[in-house]
Order: C-alpha cells, then structure tokens, then sequence
C-alpha cells in the first residue's frame, strides 16, 4: 500500500429538516466518518490503526438567515491519524470541533 493512504474510506450524513408546525426552519444532522488503517513506510512494516469518527449538527432557517453549530468528533476520540516512517513521528487526532455559523443569503 502507498504511504499514509487508507485501503477504504467511507463516510454518510443524513439531514432532517422538522415540518411540524412550530418547528419549520429547525434541522438536525449526523454523520459517521471511517478511515482505515494506513502504513508508514514503503515496506508497510509500520501502521496507523483504523478510526471512526462521528458529527454532528444543529441548525435554523429564516427567509434569507441559516445558523448552524457543527461538531465534528462528537466524542472527543483520541488516535493517530498518520505515522511518518522517516521520522518516527505520530500525527495525533484533531480534538473535538464545535463551529458556529452565521449565513445571510441575498
């Protein structure tokens, strides 16, 4: 296998917009991401065990406003998501993300 490349990747997210009197405009979403195992040098003697991350999201629309608060690695999961064979070094994960978004369309 090439360096730092995952045999398979595969990733589904799903968005619910509410319809419920009351609700209109509000939204949820998820996500589930994967990423499998991947080697550190030519050789593939070195590796990366798979990881799998979830998201996730909040959101409300209004005539031409969307706010949204986005997290991705829901749960806050610790691993390595690459090694560099020719250093000896460990990439660690990205902690979890909380992101908040403001958008006014015209």
């Amino acid at each position: 296998m090439p360096i730092q490349i995952p045999r398979a990747t595969a990733s589904l997210w799903m968005d619910y917009m509410f319809a419920a009197p009351g609700w209109q405009g509000f939204g949820l979403g998820g996500g589930v991401r994967y990423v499998g195992k991947t080697y550190g040098d030519e050789l593939n003697t070195t590796s990366v065990s798979s990881f799998t991350l979830y998201d996730a999201a909040i959101h409300y629309e209004r005539g031409p406003w969307r706010l949204a608060l986005n997290v991705s690695n829901l749960f806050d999961r610790k691993y390595f998501s690459s090694y560099s064979g020719g250093t000896g070094t460990y990439y660690v994960s990205t902690e979890r993300t909380v992101i908040g978004c403001v958008k006014y369309r015209f």
